[in-house]
């Protein structure tokens, strides 16, 4: 047990900083939340005066990392082309979605604004399917599906990663020209997963120009390859009911209770890799839909009641579960914008109670 502890702490100290506190050092965990400004139903651009305003109110909450996950766009899963910016949102038709793509000036103008009021950044760029054509809608298909029919030709898998290559080495310049702290170089390119060596050169590529901590964005499996990435970063919406109950009769105990499984399987992957775990996505719409517990990404938020205190429980299990976890480097909830308030029932948790929340851990 003695042994493992020191094992913990010694890798942890390579991953997050330390800071001394009555009784003991305490390890200081990384607050943060992916801001969507543009994409991902960001209804503004990075650098617009809302925008930047709510970059004050995440200070003030004491958030300390702010995650610019954004996204860029291909044609459709077997695409190996570029990914490229798409403007304005998405044709009628597809509800609740952006479509846009930030330029660099409204990144960097966002980045430098971050960084003037004392937080740290993070780079995500994001590869996403373009919601303009009909075949990408509704679900069926998600980036985690992109190069799902290239089994093993060498040719496709090659030219994709050549071209995805291209794409995130243009966002990490960027990160090591800002001295931005984190780059995500992928995430949720779940297909993409098996091919450990192009994975492998991408990662080797990015630290060629960019120096700050890298890290990939799994959905909740184990990857071959994590030695490569600084942190076993997942995006995680375990299922914590069955889809009849209402999340209003759901107490906290039960949703830290049913957190367990996940802990364990994040946990394992802790040791086996020796590295320690980034939850890079988790949180939850503020409404009252029955099995909401059960599948917490449920995006469509706007056809249900809202009900505030269902995300805020939802954001104290989480901190009751894992924040107190010496393996766990830290947590970023998605998502944050401009958006939010009483009356707003999606992710966004700006002025309402899980705001509160995480005043409470991360001050």
């Amino acid at each position: 047990m003695l042994t493992t502890t020191f094992i913990f702490f010694t890798f942890l100290c390579f991953a997050v900083s330390q800071t001394s506190a009555a009784g003991g050092g305490v390890l200081q965990k990384l607050g943060g939340v992916n801001f969507v400004a543009e994409g991902f139903e960001g209804p503004l651009s990075y650098d617009s005066p809302l925008s930047l305003q709510s970059l004050t109110d995440a200070k003030t909450i004491g958030i300390s990392h702010i995650v610019y996950s954004f996204p860029w766009y291909v044609d459709n899963i077997n695409s190996t082309m570029l990914p490229y910016r798409v403007d304005g949102g998405c044709p009628t038709g597809v509800p609740l979605n952006n479509a846009s793509s930030p330029t660099d000036d409204s990144v960097v103008t966002a980045i430098r604004a971050t960084k003037a009021l004392g937080m740290s950044v993070v780079l995500r760029p994001m590869v996403d399917l373009n919601w303009n054509f009909p075949e990408n809608r509704g679900g069926a298909i998600s980036r985690s599906d992109i190069g799902k029919h290239f089994d093993t030709n060498t040719t496709q898998w090659d030219s994709w990663f050549a071209s995805y290559t291209q794409f995130i080495l243009h966002w990490a310049s960027i990160a090591a020209a800002e001295n931005v702290e984190l780059f995500c170089v992928g995430a949720e390119l779940r297909t993409t997963e098996t091919q450990e060596t192009h994975w492998r050169n991408v990662f080797a590529a990015v630290r060629k120009i960019y120096s700050g901590k890298v890290y990939y964005s799994g959905e909740g499996e184990d990857i071959t390859w994590w030695d490569a990435s600084d942190y076993i970063a997942q995006d995680a919406y375990p299922s914590l009911t069955n889809s009849s109950v209402d999340p209003t009769t759901v107490t906290i105990a039960d949703l830290v209770s049913a957190w367990n499984s996940t802990i364990n399987s994040l946990y394992s992957q802790s040791v086996k890799h020796n590295r320690p775990v980034l939850l890079s996505e988790t949180g939850i719409c503020s409404i009252s839909k029955k099995g909401l517990y059960n599948l917490p990404w449920f995006f469509e938020c706007y056809q249900y009641n809202v009900n505030l205190q269902v995300q805020a429980n939802y954001y104290e299990a989480v901190f009751q579960s894992l924040w107190n976890k010496d393996w766990i480097a830290g947590v970023f909830f998605w998502k944050w914008s401009s958006e939010g308030g009483p009356s707003d029932p999606t992710f966004f948790p700006r002025n309402k109670p899980a705001a509160n929340v995480m005043s409470k851990y991360f001050k």
